[in-house]
């Protein structure tokens, strides 16, 4: 007699297999009409241990659900479909998240209808182990681009989550055995022997970890983000602990990063970027390493964080990496620092990173502490254009810029309206852009307008009145207002001439 157990609604969809196999002898010599009443009878014998399980699920008082109520969809290779039922429903939603440094955190919430079903399908990038919320209950998933994940809720059971479809096996791995929690114990190496000798017994214990631990059928992906989340941990609790000095300024020559094997830019580094303690170890490794130029009280703060700035390619050449402890650098002076002294190490940050959310959180930190004016960076404004699409201050960049910040309602605005076309016609042929912002705070009064008054040079509207970005960011106080910007992206002046009071006469001096 065969003896089958469902515990918590597991799914067990290997009963055809097995049945299969029982049946299966000399099949080869079968007629064609054998063949098919064969997988009559097995389709019988499966009809008849489905309703055994839901029979045995009723006498556990779980409810039953058909496997192909929940794995009925299918994902595209740049999504995951994630769908399932929440038995004693107590919440609404779902939340799915994963930290991103310097970029707003990826967070998606899955709405749960009132028969506790829900179904969402989610961009992903690259396998990744992510933050699983149902109210008090947290968790981690483990989501991958073309994927399906069944999943059902029952807090009322033992088993809270129980994982379906094409990651089951890696997610029901993850949240039964807590592996993203694994790492080594940490310890207080002083000398460099120590150092040496910890390090590659990290490597080793890593290896026997991956063996005792992910020894199962497992997704290969998910395997390595395991394994690496336990190795990074371990290395984080090394350089944590290092107070020898000596051992600190020269740490990059006691961690073989070679064999650690950071792989090269593409899918898997977004992959193990992911794991916050990859994060975090590399970024410790980088402070420790630069502990000396940080401690050189014969150098100015600027030149401290430039040395550090220098010494990231030296010590990785991925890309991303880079990128990432560059923005923290820059981060960190703007910070400390609150100075327009730092507008080499801004500007050479833009030009060497290409991450807009890392761009955009410098440009904004550097708004927020070194408030605009005589040489600080002028903020990056942004509007729609009258002639269509989209202007940004930053697209002129490498040439002067003299800005006319006006408004509909503005009858001094209009005066000069004249003047600022002939200096428009004046400078058409010198390195240098005339840049109309209204403020207007109703983009269809400011459209309309033009139907009555000509607007020359290039016009764009920055919303709001006087909460507009662009008086706020500038500190303006009054309209017109006329501002220059070097072609650095630096204010010269934030009350420039007007055309009816000496403007052409001003630009001239810049050899423009």
């Amino acid at each position: 007699m065969l003896r089958i157990t469902i515990k918590n609604g597991l799914f067990l969809s290997i009963i055809l297999l097995f049945s299969f196999s029982c049946k299966q002898e000399n099949n080869a010599e079968l007629s064609l009409d054998s063949l098919n009443a064969q997988i009559s009878s097995l389709e019988a014998d499966l009809d008849k241990l489905k309703e055994r399980r839901k029979a045995k699920m009723k006498e556990q008082g779980l409810e039953y659900i058909e496997e192909d109520e929940i794995l009925s969809s299918s994902a595209s290779d740049s999504t995951i479909i994630i769908k399932g039922i929440v038995k004693s429903k107590s919440k609404s939603k779902i939340h799915i998240t994963l930290d991103r440094p310097y970029r707003s955190d990826f967070a998606r919430s899955i709405p749960i209808d009132k028969d506790g079903k829900f179904e969402k399908e989610i961009s992903v990038r690259a396998p990744a182990i992510y933050k699983l919320n149902f109210g008090d209950i947290d968790s981690e998933i483990y989501l991958e681009p073309g994927k399906m994940i069944g999943l059902v809720i029952d807090t009322s059971a033992e088993h809270t989550f129980n994982f379906l479809g094409d990651l089951s096996i890696e997610n029901n791995h993850l949240f039964s055995t807590k592996a993203f929690s694994k790492q080594a114990a940490h310890v207080h190496p002083e000398l460099e022997q120590e150092l040496g000798t910890l390090f590659n017994s990290i490597l080793d214990s890593t290896e026997m970890f991956a063996q005792n631990k992910l020894n199962i059928d497992l997704n290969t992906n998910y395997a390595e983000l395991i394994k690496n989340n336990y190795l990074y941990n371990s290395l984080l609790g090394i350089v944590n602990h290092i107070k020898n000095p000596e051992l600190q300024y020269n740490i990059e020559q006691h961690l073989d990063f070679s064999k650690l094997k950071i792989p090269e830019a593409g899918t898997s580094n977004l992959s193990l970027f992911s794991l916050y303690a990859y994060r975090k170890f590399i970024f410790e490794f980088f402070e420790l390493s630069c502990n000396q130029i940080v401690q050189d009280s014969t150098i100015s703060p600027f030149d401290k964080y430039s040395k550090k700035y220098e010494k990231v390619n030296t010590l990785f050449e991925d890309p991303i990496l880079q990128e990432f402890i560059k923005t923290d650098i820059v981060f960190e002076s703007i910070r400390k620092m609150k100075s327009s002294e730092l507008n080499p190490l801004v500007l050479k940050l833009r030009k060497q990173i290409s991450n807009k959310h890392y761009l955009k959180t410098v440009t904004d930190h550097y708004k927020k502490n070194i408030h605009a004016g005589v040489g600080t960076l002028a903020p990056q404004i942004e509007g729609p254009s009258y002639e269509g699409g989209r202007i940004n201050l930053n697209d002129y960049e490498g040439k002067y810029v003299y800005i006319f910040v006006w408004a509909t309602w503005c009858g001094p605005c209009k005066l000069e309206i004249p003047y600022y076309e002939k200096l428009i016609s004046d400078f058409s042929e010198g390195d240098i852009e005339f840049i109309g912002v209204s403020v207007d705070k109703d983009e269809s009064k400011w459209l309309e307008s033009f139907l009555f008054q000509k607007y020359p040079g290039t016009q764009m509207l920055v919303k709001g009145d006087w909460n507009s970005p662009m008086i706020k960011d500038f500190n303006l106080r009054t309209v017109p207002q006329f501002i220059l910007i070097n072609p650095k992206g630096e204010i010269i002046t934030l009350s420039a001439p007007s055309p009816t009071k000496g403007a052409a006469s001003f630009l001239s001096t810049f050899g423009v």
